[in-house]
């Protein structure tokens, strides 16, 4: 069987290490699993503890170039 790797769209945030508002004044670190380009929603699993933060892609900046 081989393997198949999906492409994340050129826009999309998919793979990207991101740091995430979670309230004002809070931030997290974490990798972007979801990127819904119509909605522009990301959901981001954070390195801390595992768990899944979802919202704005304004709100997640990447950390790597």
């Amino acid at each position: 069987m081989t393997e198949r790797r999906i492409q994340p769209e050129p826009d999309s945030l998919v793979t990207r290490r991101v740091s995430f508002q979670t309230a004002p004044g809070s931030f997290g670190e974490g990798t972007v699993l979801l990127h819904d380009l119509s909605s522009d929603i990301v959901v981001v699993v954070d390195d801390l503890d595992g768990s899944h933060w979802k919202g704005p892609a304004e709100l997640a900046e990447p950390l790597d170039a």
